[in-house]
């Protein structure tokens, strides 16, 4: 049995004190192991995905050791927004309705990886969603990031967002916060303030202040 959950996980530092090195590496080895079977199940699931919509996806592969889906919706406009400010942001497939009075404000591309733990029950739901509200159909650049009982990968989530930002100006931002602005005016504030920058304008970093309210 290989644990892969971080909740199983605990203690093991012990239990390794107490084995051969061996042991330690069979372990491991099944452990690897297993997440390889989790990830060809994961495959298989997402070719049967390919079939049945008509689209097709290229594989890829994190630094990480992730297996991730680039681009698995992008919306049909997506040659427009080189030029655009992108948000980029992450969550979980059922965290991605979020997204909607985000963009209602924002009017604008976002880039957001998903977290996929449940294979196929979080697949349908993800691609549903989007196909279902105009909004995310037309702005929202989906990504996938599968895991393997992992804890949520944070870091390999946001990487992903940048690659798959249809534009190098992205402002990273969870995807609970709602901007105060919509994109247009977020835009002409930095076009406005860079025109200021004696130095080279491409080397300057914009901090923005997040405010909570109830």
């Amino acid at each position: 049995v290989c644990i892969l959950d971080a909740q199983e996980s605990r203690g093991l530092g012990d239990v390794y004190k107490r084995q051969s090195w061996e042991s330690i590496m069979n372990e491991q080895h099944e452990r690897h192991s297993c997440i390889e079977a989790r990830q060809d199940g994961l495959w298989q699931i997402l070719h049967q995905l390919n079939q049945s919509t008509g689209q097709q996806f290229t594989t890829h592969r994190t630094k990480a050791g992730f297996s991730s889906y680039l681009n698995f919706y992008q919306p049909a406009s997506s040659e427009s927004h080189a030029d655009r400010l992108v948000v980029v942001t992450q969550a979980t497939a059922d965290r991605l309705h979020k997204l909607e009075p985000l963009l209602s404000v924002w009017q604008a591309p976002v880039s957001v990886a998903v977290y996929i733990t449940n294979g196929e029950n979080d697949l349908w739901p993800v691609l549903s969603a989007i196909k279902a509200n105009p909004v995310l159909s037309k702005w929202a650049y989906v990504h996938l990031l599968f895991g393997v009982g992992t804890p949520y990968p944070v870091n390999s989530l946001r990487n992903l967002a940048i690659q798959g930002s249809p534009s190098g100006s992205i402002l990273l931002m969870d995807i609970d916060f709602r901007p105060t602005a919509s994109a247009e005016v977020f835009h002409r504030i930095v076009r406005e303030q860079r025109a200021q920058v004696p130095a080279d304008p491409d080397q300057v970093l914009f901090v923005l202040v997040s405010l909570s309210s109830n």
